[in-house]
């Protein structure tokens, strides 16, 4: 089985877990901004979903990150171009496994991943592409 899916707007890094002391307890939470991408990706995965995927996976990620002014001139390549600005590509990652939880029910079932950087096309929309299936 193999499903590919595409989550529109900008790629979304996970946050660092934050921590609150209260009545003595430290408790950690995620923060809002990555809670509310995760429900994107799983609301986009849960779209794209044909089942639920068992046994060993492979996870293909493209983040498309919006191009900036700086490379907008005419001089300047057409297509996706790479990104070697923060943040950093694991988080990223992180951010889109935790969201497809859905799709199956541990993500050490994914045994081979490649994730990928890439400033958008000129006039591209940012986005993260998805491809995942069985081994």
């Amino acid at each position: 089985m193999e499903i590919h899916f595409s989550i529109p707007g900008p790629p979304k890094a996970k946050g660092r877990p934050r921590v609150t002391v209260r009545n003595g307890h430290a408790r950690a939470f995620t923060p809002k901004a990555t809670r509310a991408y995760e429900r994107l990706v799983s609301q986009c995965a849960q779209l794209a979903k044909k089942g639920v995927f068992e046994g060993p996976l492979r996870v293909e990620l493209l983040a498309v990150v919006p191009r900036p002014k700086r490379l907008m001139r005419k001089s300047d390549p057409d297509g996706l171009l790479p990104c070697p600005t923060r943040p950093d590509i694991d988080n990223y990652v992180k951010a889109v496994l935790d969201g497809c939880a859905c799709l199956w029910g541990d993500d050490a079932q994914v045994v081979d991943l490649v994730a990928k950087k890439r400033y958008s096309e000129r006039g591209g929309e940012p986005r993260m592409e998805v491809t995942i299936c069985d081994l």
